[in-house]
């Protein structure tokens, strides 16, 4: 690639990189092809991009422009905003930890494909990319964590950096990375790594392998504006530290969270945290194996206990979970703000999925799909005003559902229910159960039933 061919003029660079010939971009197109000699390196490449603002390397076929230790010196691009890797064999995007001034433009961060990276950028001081607003990393298979933490000085782990704040990052999203175990890590450089410790059988132990992160949220890193978080195939624990009760703040701006395809996590919060996401309006989980419940009971002192609520939490959706059988264990849980609730295939619930420790004063819609062991949908006893306002109720393919509404909770339903679907539920024998209730007065306009073998009378 010849200096000088990159006009200075451009800011915005789609570059392309492979072996083959020439390929010629439309003309209006502001994407370039660059075929490079196998003698061009890559900074002299960055350094001909110097003042851009977004830049995307793309690297066509199974070859690109790096050997598999090389890494990029970026310090030239001091105004890029936006930066996206794909298919590139890099071990490294910087061969240094970022200092202060590095990156001080970039507000997006785009990974997908770069199977030889373990982290995207390391650090040596806690105020790093002061504008960066968003991360995506996909299908980087052998990334272990998106920063990380090295001090080459500090070979006695004893200047620890404490906290390390993204304060306009607003999106994470974090798909199929199989070896991830934290956001933000400690790692050791070279000369800590010579570091070794004997252990009482005599047995050495490299210090590298001893402080491994077991959440993917700790407490070095902090997200005060995060409003959307999605995490989709990676092997973590656990999302968030459950030690740390100041973590919650760190999240207090949560609005959106998606877990998808995670079959390590057993549950989704830890109780000292729930009354920190003080912002979260939507969860959607899908498809992970081993989750049993969605907060799980921290043992706390008495002073510590809070009631569990999600207090703006407007829509929650709970699909393919095998595993999940109930929202909280040995305590309740309250979402005031719940207005549509939706859970599909999840086959532990047995007997009910609501009772006395679940409120929904203001839920208006419940879909429950493919649930083939659920017996009941309502306990017995049932929180008070709970399901007062329920509009739309849509229930398919429950193959062991008795009845849709038991005689308890008809004179809180009737008054509001405007639609009712059942489809599929080849146990159920009946709907409603009026018995005494005859004074109260139905609103219900749809009332759709279908493929309901058993089913004898709706209304008694």
């Amino acid at each position: 690639m010849s200096k000088g061919l990159l006009p200075p003029q451009l800011k915005r660079y789609k570059i392309s990189i492979d072996d083959s010939d020439w390929i010629s971009p439309p003309n209006n197109s502001r994407a370039l092809k660059v075929k490079l000699n196998t003698n061009d390196k890559a900074d002299e490449v960055i350094l001909q991009l110097k003042g851009i603002k977004q830049l995307e390397l793309v690297a066509d076929g199974s070859d690109d422009f790096t050997g598999s230790k090389q890494s990029v010196s970026l310090d030239a691009l001091f105004s890029l905003e936006s930066l996206s890797l794909e298919d590139l064999n890099l071990e490294k995007i910087c061969n240094v930890p970022l200092s202060a001034g590095s990156f001080r433009q970039l507000r997006t961060i785009t990974m997908h494909n770069c199977h030889k990276l373990t982290n995207i950028f390391s650090f040596s001081i806690d105020r790093v990319l002061p504008n960066l607003q968003a991360i995506e990393v996909s299908c980087c298979e052998n990334m272990e964590e998106i920063f990380a933490i090295e001090r080459e000085d500090d070979v006695n782990n004893t200047q620890l950096i404490h906290e390390i704040e993204f304060s306009q990052l607003c999106s994470v999203t974090l798909r199929r990375l199989p070896q991830l175990k934290s956001v933000c890590h400690r790692v050791k450089t070279t000369s800590q790594m010579q570091l070794t410790s004997s252990t009482n059988d005599g047995d050495i132990i490299s210090e590298d392998i001893i402080d491994i992160p077991k959440s993917l949220f700790n407490e070095k890193v902090v997200f005060p504006n995060l409003e959307t978080l999605k995490i989709s195939s990676i092997s973590a624990e656990r999302i968030w530290h459950n030690q740390l009760p100041t973590m919650s703040s760190s999240f207090q701006n949560l609005n959106r969270l998606l877990v998808h395809n995670c079959d390590n996590l057993k549950e989704l919060f830890p109780s000292s945290m729930v009354n920190g996401f003080v912002q979260l309006q939507y969860i959607q989980i899908y498809e992970c194996s081993r989750l049993e419940e969605m907060v799980f009971m921290e043992e706390l002192r008495a002073e510590e206990k809070k009631d569990i609520q999600f207090p703006f939490l407007k829509e929650m959706k709970i699909t393919s979970c095998p595993n999940f059988k109930t929202f909280i264990s040995d305590d309740k849980i309250g979402f005031p703000s719940l207005k549509a609730m939706d859970i599909q295939g999840c086959p532990k619930f047995k007997e009910f999925i609501f009772n006395d420790k679940v409120a929904v004063p203001n839920l208006e819609k419940l879909e429950i799909f493919y649930m083939d062991n659920l017996e009941k949908i309502w306990h017995n006893q049932i929180v008070k005003d709970s399901f007062c306002k329920l509009k739309s109720l849509e229930v398919k393919c429950c193959r062991r559902l008795l009845n849709v509404f038991p005689s308890n909770i008809h004179g809180r339903l009737l008054s509001s229910l405007e639609s009712l679907e059942v489809d599929e539920c080849d146990s159920l024998e009946e709907i409603f159960d009026l018995g005494e209730l005859s004074n109260y007065d139905s609103q219900i306009l749809i009332l759709p039933l279908a493929n309901l073998q058993k089913l004898s009378v709706s209304w008694m």
